[in-house]
């Protein structure tokens, strides 16, 4: 749940909406999530709040010209052509690398006031804070479990394409036999980290009820210590296979297709940097 929070304060990338627009309004969307979880008295609400406003302009002022600046490199190097004298294997993994330690940026920076404020709660809200994220797992789980492994492979499938049509454009019959085809090299990790999560929850449960504020702290800003080694080496894995298959894949886009992922990345560019100006 304290990761949907941050969220609203990082990157937005939804179908249909408005980079800026959700950014501006990051306020107002962590609002309305918050609500779905738990119920804050009028006082605690203003502390969230003002508490999100220094947020939000920390993360505006600070990273997103690390974002434009991310951007901007990707870009050029595309521009430069593929391969030593421009975008690398390498040089992609390295910017995925980058975007994973802006989020743990993140995460570390809100997690001392958000615990400080989640400790706060009567112990109702905590029950219900800790009850509503639990029941939120199991409907994952469920939804889960009630998939076929063909279904579960094909959703898998039809995720990469969308997420790379988003970049690429339009992809072709043979793009995306290579992603099918692909999709098998990938480990799946979807059962670990639903228990990742359970783990995850159960750690907070008991830290949250003994108002551990230190303990609820490092929950937030290193939810990830909790990963077991398995799901570690799997989640290594698979970044470096996603690397090299999207590498692939761009060694063979398109003029057409080239321009469009110019495209992309020069609007992300862009709207970092006037979303960072303009405020």
């Amino acid at each position: 749940m304290f990761k949907k929070i941050v969220l609203f304060i990082l990157v937005f990338s939804l179908a249909g909406c408005s980079l800026s627009f959700m950014y501006n309004r990051a306020h107002w969307w962590a609002d309305w999530y918050l609500d779905d979880f738990v119920d804050l008295t009028s006082a605690q609400q203003d502390v969230f709040d003002q508490q999100f406003e220094q947020w939000h302009l920390w993360h505006r002022n600070e990273q997103l010209p690390l974002y434009e600046a991310q951007f901007a490199l990707v870009k050029q190097q595309f521009e430069n052509g593929l391969g030593e004298s421009g975008l690398t294997e390498a040089a992609l993994l390295e910017h995925v690398n980058a975007f994973e330690t802006f989020w743990r940026r993140l995460l570390k920076h809100v997690a001392p006031e958000l615990a400080q404020l989640a400790i706060t709660l009567s112990t109702e809200q905590k029950q219900q804070l800790i009850g509503n994220i639990r029941k939120n797992n199991q409907e994952k789980q469920q939804k889960w479990d009630e998939q076929s492994d063909e279904e579960k492979h094909q959703n898998f499938i039809d995720k990469q394409v969308e997420q790379y049509q988003d970049w690429f454009g339009r992809l072709n019959r043979q793009q995306k036999q290579l992603i099918s085809e692909q999709s098998s090299l990938y480990v799946g990790t979807r059962g670990q980290w639903l228990q990742y999560q359970s783990d995850w929850l159960a750690a907070f449960e008991q830290a949250l009820l003994a108002s551990d504020v230190d303990r609820v702290s490092s929950l937030i800003a290193r939810p990830y210590d909790l990963r077991s080694e398995t799901l570690q080496q799997n989640v290594m894995r698979n970044r470096g296979l996603y690397v090299k298959n999207t590498y692939q894949l761009m060694l063979g886009l398109s003029e057409k297709q080239q321009r469009h992922l110019l495209s992309e990345l020069d609007d992300y560019e862009s709207t970092f940097r006037k979303l960072h100006q303009d405020y």
